[in-house]
């Protein structure tokens, strides 16, 4: 049995288990989750994920799509059988978040890039199948240079009167319809494909769909602007103001782990002024509404490369 200590900004984990599998795992959370140069010493009371047989500890109601166990007398979340890494990284996933929920960050529906030349980034909120994704793909694609921070969801901290966006690890899901509006992206995406996604979509951890686009993965980057997306008849991009970007953004800020709620007694997350979160960020970073037809991506792959002073080259 080999010791990882588990590192994402101010969280930190101990996962135990055979080396072999610790590599795959580490290997799957780059670069957001990453082992601390010393990884066998972490400080008092962190959370201890074991991996592999062996316990007593009763099974708890977790949606990480494996057996899962929990000892509160030592805080040791215990996963006998996970069958590859991606039940650990949801487990991972939720300890962390409700971590960095302790320290002050926030979460919101969006998908992160970073923008061409490396200091700063736009988050795309939306709901579900506003086009989040595809947006996300179709700027990776067109733009040379960009990087892919987050998709579907983000971590938001506000420092210094800045924000800052961190990824997850997440696998990344491409629905099937949205595909014939990709252009040349569409059959790298089908070629990367790989199973365990919903039915009628594509599937691919984030670690591949970099590889299919020849682009790269980041785990943080500065915010520069908040874009909005709205299903609209052509595409268009135009500032939201402050107080009425506040009352869209409240409703796409989410709860830190709606998953893992037996963890609540553990390790509970701060209930926050969601409204007056809001209405912080929305005076902080530019909000900006995209409306935007399905058939129109490359073009908002354009007009979101407007957002930032140095613009990279088209495929």
């Amino acid at each position: 049995m080999s010791t990882d200590v588990m590192v994402c900004g101010p969280a930190r984990l101990v996962v135990h288990g055979a080396q072999p599998f610790l590599d795959e795992l580490a290997f799957a959370c780059r670069p957001w989750i990453t082992t601390a140069p010393d990884r066998t010493t972490a400080p008092p009371d962190v959370w201890t994920v074991r991996i592999g047989p062996g316990t007593l500890a009763p099974p708890v109601a977790s949606r990480a799509g494996t057996d899962v166990r929990f000892s509160a007398a030592d805080r040791t979340v215990h996963l006998p059988c996970p069958g590859g890494p991606a039940p650990v990284v949801r487990v991972l996933r939720a300890l962390i978040r409700r971590q960095l929920a302790a320290d002050g960050a926030l979460f919101a529906d969006a998908a992160v890039v970073s923008l061409p030349g490396g200091s700063d980034g736009i988050a795309l909120l939306g709901g579900s199948c506003s086009g989040k994704t595809s947006t996300l793909i179709a700027y990776l694609h067109h733009h040379r240079r960009a990087r892919l921070v987050a998709n579907d969801d983000a971590v938001l901290c506000l420092h210094d009167g800045r924000v800052t966006a961190r990824g997850l690890p997440r696998a990344i899901e491409v629905r099937a319809e949205s595909l014939p509006h990709l252009g040349a992206a569409a059959r790298a995406l089908t070629e990367g494909a790989e199973g365990g996604g919903s039915p009628g979509a594509l599937y691919l951890r984030p670690q591949m769909l970099a590889a299919v686009l020849d682009a790269e993965l980041t785990a943080t980057t500065g915010l520069s602007a908040l874009v909005v997306l709205e299903p609209g008849e052509r595409c268009a991009l135009e500032r939201v103001e402050p107080q009425a970007a506040a009352e869209v953004l409240v409703s796409r800020l989410t709860a830190a782990d709606p998953y893992e709620t037996w963890l609540d007694p553990y390790l509970p997350t701060p209930a926050l002024d969601l409204t007056g979160q809001a209405a912080v960020l929305a005076r902080t970073v530019p909000v900006w509404r995209l409306a935007q037809p399905m058939t129109g991506l490359a073009q908002s792959a354009g007009l979101l490369a407007a957002l930032s002073p140095i613009t990279g080259g088209t495929r």
